[in-house]
């Protein structure tokens, strides 16, 4: 009986490790749909964008993404730790992770914002499985950089 619960905590674990990989994916392909579909329908999403922004459910979220992705020429999140906590159908993850965000047009102007990220979320299972309920993204540092061109030495 313990091995069969340990086995299903696993495998829950797995599967939350596995769509907070599908969220920083759909960030970087920039897939505005598999992002929403990360969280649960009246979500809470809490980013450090400078300032603290929350916004509410699936339009809320498909909205800030939209107007991040306006800003933003492309991103590469690199996770580092990730903690799981399940509590039957409910969870808590705890993630760290470094974002490449390049923000302007010019190879010549180009800046690369590097920052280091802490997630904390609350998740709960639901019939299209775990998803997140509550969101709250904090920026821990940051490096502004400026760009160039890809070239190899």
């Amino acid at each position: 009986m313990a091995e069969a619960k340990e086995q299903a905590g696993a495998a829950d674990e797995t599967e939350i490790c596995r769509l907070l990989k599908g969220y920083f994916s759909a960030a970087d392909r920039r897939d505005a749909a598999a992002f929403v579909e990360c969280f649960t329908d009246d979500a809470v999403l809490t980013a450090d964008v400078g300032h603290s922004v929350s916004v509410v459910g699936h339009e809320g979220i498909a909205a800030m993404f939209d107007r991040l992705a306006a800003t933003f020429q492309s991103s590469c999140h690199v996770t580092g730790s990730v903690h799981v906590g399940l509590d039957g159908d409910e969870a808590r993850s705890d993630t760290f992770a470094v974002a490449y965000i390049s923000v302007s047009g010019g190879l010549a102007s180009d800046r690369v914002l590097i920052r280091g990220l802490r997630y904390r979320d609350d998740l709960v299972r639901t019939e299209r499985g775990w998803r997140i309920a509550v969101r709250r993204h904090r920026v821990l540092w940051q490096v502004d950089a400026e760009a160039c061109a890809p070239h190899l030495p």
